[in-house]
């Protein structure tokens, strides 16, 4: 884990707890801020590329601020970013930052879309990208703009901003999004585009205004390259504090912020003006003429329901009256705050309104009386904005029924016996209303939702509509049953499980207008297998070298867990195949006995009995044939009952591995994937050294050292502050450490003192903001590059240049050629250093194609009797993808101390 201080809500002085949707807290903040987004009709919608780019502050000013519905449209969900405070890498990773947007959004009220909607989406985060088309290369750009353009037709914004500008020196994913954004806007109107998605009642939909941001280095220095800024329209102070919520715009957009932990997300902006500055880039009609003058992003938009009102055409005088009481019991609503029961009534005829005119506009025309009004408004009234009308009134429409709830301090809530179930279990959902204000609530009714395929039937409690008085509360159990066959837990496409409580207001005023509101689970029902198995570790080597030298090579051994989900005991077989696999460690279709030189699996079937929750270790041998090579193999792990014959090609079930993410700011969801391991078969040597290892948490290379055959040892805070460093032939300091760290930061000197007296340091990448001195913590100067948009190689197959070829680091114990450079993924490194002492040697030199080469990639210091090593490439996730090349020189930077002597 990270050094990183642990936030919670708590800790945010002023943070206002009833702002969370769904929340218990029944405050007159809660009451006041359910009633702002009444007074607008307006919706407002943020474009980014990955989670943490939202424009925090500008979502809080809009949704909580003025109360203008607000809307995130995420195109990944971060797969290829950093992770600060655990081991999540690729698409686990982009489980962690999905919920992490998720939680900063609820705590914003920002509904949240994203582009990517599957697991196996093109639209990925594959690492940082220097341009937009290359990014739209690997997204594939109708394929995002198609996407973009439905999700800006099912939301209809009046309003879209962009997070990021479309120039030189940003990320190519935020460019791409930038550009395909402002084509999205331009075209999602035009029934010619893309004409497939025009049925179901979704129908074009003109963006009114489109922003850029305008801010001159609109990132921090060190991450971006500092552009020229555009020509602001409009001006927006971020730091202004809300009356209400006691805290600026600005402090309260961090505060979300902050919930991107793996990031390392947040700060405290001090209390003063927070300036925001936006470029309109497109715009209808004269809204685009009047940008000159413009004082806000809405501008010349209709803004309440009365503004609606007078914008019809003439002819639909019945509609604009109609509106115009609408509007008029919403004004009832605001005078009301904060005496509760009044504006609770208020709400209930503002519904009944609501429902009127709904069901008038969706009437036949000659329901409508009189008729004459009815057939000039279908007349007059063109089909866009009828159907813009509707799109607003059901927004408001629910909007006052979950204000209803909150003025009648009406706290529902749904609680499950169990959160993780398997195929035909059965649990217990408890739906409870609790009325804790002073009107009754009459004809109280739960009612569970479920979705196709799960069932239940009643557990006890309330089943008829009746009344619910003050302080009493109405409950019903269900009991819920899930589907025998799956699907499995998916958790970007969760089940939709939820409770009803529906409900009318006693009195005659407002009583017909019924309330019916969703009660969702605190954590979603996750659908396991009830067996799972998992490998591990997931990734192997197996050595060469042995064969090289004319030996026989071990067996390697491999370790299966196979865990139990169910509740019923059984007896499960598993079988494990191996294929060879591509670069990345897939499956290919070829079984290993169609190739030379394959592998005997031992057993061939192993048997085990499970219960209750179950975890078993199983382990299976893997004996290379005659004529093993180098390359990549995957072994798939398969699972059927106990009773199935021990034979070859006896049917078994694909096995499944069950990945759990749990963090205390996010909660616990699952990740579920084929069981599929990788082993790497490839030769290398490493000396028998001694390797103390300084973590920051954000590596994993320690475990991969040791699967090299290397004696590695975790350096505590007690042992680099007093401990015998002396002890160690090679000392490691992993990725970020020097700023996770502050016991690693008071121990630099011990670690210099270390290598003057002989020992053999390895520094890997840092940035320049993780505690890292340029003249005190490395021996000799070394500044790290800043902006790192320079000072990166982000093309994975970039040709790398050794430059000095006699360097010990190159010959021994492994002879480093060209082919220890292919097959590299991501990335080839990134924070290379911009500048150093001339005691250091460069021994790389890389660059992105049309970009400048840069040798800071290895940088070589005799300090002393001992050595320091420098290196920005990015070994750590080249080891984690198992890329032979750089075990084969991590084993020669561990090993230098044995060459020495002879260096």
């Amino acid at each position: 884990m990270a050094a990183t201080d642990t936030w919670t809500a708590a800790q945010e002085p002023g943070l206002p707890f009833g702002c969370l949707p769904g929340a218990p807290d029944r405050s007159l903040l809660a009451l006041e801020q359910a009633i702002r987004p009444l007074t607008t009709v307006l919706s407002l919608m943020n474009v980014g590329a990955h989670p943490d780019d939202e424009l925090s502050a500008l979502l809080a000013m809009a949704s909580r601020g003025l109360g203008v519905r607000t809307i995130s449209v995420i195109a990944t969900r971060g797969e290829g970013g950093q992770n600060l405070i655990g081991p999540e890498r690729d698409r686990l990773l982009g489980l962690l930052r999905t919920r992490e947007l998720e939680e900063a959004s609820r705590l914003l009220g920002v509904r949240l879309r994203f582009l990517g909607d599957t697991r196996g989406d093109p639209i990925y985060d594959f690492g940082f990208s220097r341009s937009p088309e290359e990014t739209l290369q690997h997204w594939g750009a109708e394929h995002t703009l198609r996407r973009l353009v439905r999700v800006i037709r099912e939301e209809r914004p009046d309003v879209v901003v962009t997070s990021f500008r479309d120039e030189y020196g940003q990320h190519g994913h935020h460019r791409a999004i930038t550009r395909l954004t402002l084509q999205a806007a331009r075209i999602a109107g035009d029934p010619a585009a893309f004409p497939e998605q025009l049925s179901g009642g979704l129908g074009p939909w003109t963006v009114k205004k489109v922003y850029v941001p305008a801010n001159p280095a609109m990132e921090a220095g060190d991450v971006y390259l500092s552009t020229e800024p555009g020509e602001p329209t409009v001006v927006i102070d971020l730091g202004r504090f809300d009356e209400a919520l006691g805290l600026s715009y600005a402090q309260l957009g961090e505060a979300s912020r902050r919930l991107h932990r793996s990031q390392g997300m947040g700060r405290r902006p001090a209390p003063g003006p927070q300036l925001f500055y936006a470029e309109l880039v497109h715009a209808t009609g004269q809204l685009l003429r009047a940008r000159a003058a413009e004082r806000s992003l809405f501008d010349g938009l209709a803004w309440t329901v009365g503004d609606l009102a007078g914008g019809l055409p003439a002819g639909s005088e019945a509609v604009s009256d109609r509106l115009t009481r609408i509007h008029r019991a919403i004004e009832a609503i605001v005078r009301a705050f904060p005496d509760r029961s009044r504006v609770l009534e208020a709400t209930h005829r503002a519904l009944a309104e609501v429902r009127a005119l709904l069901g008038w506009l969706d009437a036949p025309r000659e329901a409508h009386c009189p008729a004459g009004d009815a057939r000039a408004f279908e007349a007059r009234l063109p089909g866009e904005l009828a159907a813009d009308l509707r799109f607003r009134l059901k927004v408001k429409e629910g909007q006052l029924a979950r204000l209803s709830a909150v003025a009648a301090l009406l706290v529902a809530e749904l609680e499950s016996s169990a959160y993780e179930l398997t195929p035909g279990d059965a649990v217990t959902l408890r739906l409870r209303a609790y009325n804790g204000g002073q009107r009754t609530l009459r004809n109280v009714r739960l009612e569970l939702q479920l979705p196709a395929g799960w069932s239940s039937c009643p557990a006890g409690g309330q089943e008829e509509p009746q009344p619910v008085g003050p302080h009493q509360v109405a409950e019903r159990a269900f009991r819920v049953h899930a589907p025998p066959g799956g699907p499995y837990f998916d958790p970007y496409h969760l089940p939709e499980i939820r409770g009803v409580v529906h409900y009318e207001l006693d009195g005659e005023e407002g009583g017909a207008a019924p309330v019916s509101l969703p009660v969702e689970l605190p954590r979603p029902l996750a659908l396991l297998p009830e067996v799972s198995v998992a490998f591990d570790p997931d990734r192997h080597l197996f050595n060469l070298q042995p064969v090289t030298a004319g030996g026989s090579p071990p067996a390697l051994s491999v370790d299966v867990l196979v865990r139990h989900h169910g509740r019923t005991p059984r007896e499960v077989a598993v079988r494990l195949n191996v294929e060879r696999g591509d670069a990345r460690g897939a499956p290919q279709p070829a079984p290993s006995n169609q190739w030379t030189g394959g592998w005997d699996v031992e057993p061939d079937v192993a048997r085990v009995g499970l219960e209750g929750q179950d975890v078993r270790r199983l382990t299976f041998m893997l004996r290379p044939r005659p004529g093993l090579v180098a390359g990549r193999w995957a072994l798939r792990a398969s699972v059927a009952p106990g009773t199935e014959p021990a034979r070859a090609g006896a049917s078994t079930g694909e096995g499944t591995t069950v990945q759990a993410v749990e963090y205390p700011h996010v909660g616990r969801t699952h990740l579920l994937s084929p069981a599929v391991a990788s082993v790497q078969v490839f030769a290398w040597q490493v000396a028998p050294v001694r390797v103390g290892y300084v973590t920051g948490g954000f590596d994993s290379v320690p475990d991969h050292l040791r699967r090299m055959g290397v004696s590695v040892r975790l350096l505590s805070p007690q042992e680099l502050r007093a401990g015998d460093l002396g002890a160690y032939d090679t000392i490691v300091v992993g990725l970020y450490a020097y700023g996770a760290r502050d016991d690693l930061r008071a121990a630099n000197r011990r670690l210099l003192d270390y290598v003057q007296a002989g020992g053999h340091l390895v520094v890997q990448l840092h940035r320049p903001q993780d505690g890292w001195d340029p003249e005190r913590t490395p021996p000799y100067r070394l500044e790290i590059g800043r902006p790192s948009f320079r000072w990166r190689v982000t093309d994975e197959t970039a040709p790398v240049e050794i430059l000095e070829p006699a360097h010990p680091l190159f010959r021994w114990p492994n002879a480093i050629g060209p082919s220890d450079w292919d097959g590299w993924v991501k990335e080839r490194g990134l924070y290379f250093p911009m500048s150093w002492a001339p005691e250091f040697v460069p021994l790389v030199a890389t660059g992105d194609p049309g970009h400048d080469v840069l040798k800071g990639g290895m940088l070589f210091a005799r300090f002393g009797k001992g050595s320091y090593l420098y290196t920005s490439l990015s070994w750590h996730y080249q080891l984690d993808h198992l890329v032979p090349g750089a075990f084969r020189m991590m084993a020669n930077m561990v090993s230098f101390p044995a060459h020495r002597p002879t260096a």
